[in-house]
């Protein structure tokens, strides 16, 4: 029991870095002052541009800009993520994105192993098929 304790926890650890470097980029997001128990998803709203990002409900719409900011204030992220900017709009680095989603991708699935190996049981195929992870 002690090895998987030991395991857990040295993953764990791992990923607290890997989010940080890799998928924050060394920025922090704190400031939202948000839990997920507080945001609210209208799933029934169907329309085109709909984000719980803009709805009221939530508060983000202060923050809805906050990413965009900090990408085009960090110059290492804009040569990742941004070619250039012309007349207002971004064209997008799409080679930096996908391997910023790679790596987001690869360090979600060691964590659904991580937490299902914390919790002693397998995953089964209906509880892994209720967690979908959606931008």
């Amino acid at each position: 029991m002690d090895n998987i304790s030991k395991f857990i926890f040295d993953r764990v650890e791992a990923a607290k870095i890997i989010l940080k470097k890799e998928i924050l980029l060394g920025h922090d997001f704190e400031n939202f002052e948000y839990t997920f128990v507080k945001i609210m998803n209208v799933l029934w709203n169907i329309q085109i541009g709909y984000s719980f990002i803009d709805s009221h409900d939530n508060g983000f719409v202060k923050f809805k800009d906050k990413l965009m900011e900090t990408m085009l204030n960090d110059p290492l992220i804009k040569l990742q993520f941004i070619k250039c900017i012309k007349g207002g709009k971004v064209e997008w680095n799409k080679d930096g994105c996908k391997r910023w989603l790679k790596a987001t991708w690869a360090f979600l699935e060691k964590m659904v192993i991580t937490i299902h190996i914390a919790y002693s049981q397998p995953a089964r195929v209906k509880e892994l098929a209720t967690v979908m992870i959606k931008n």
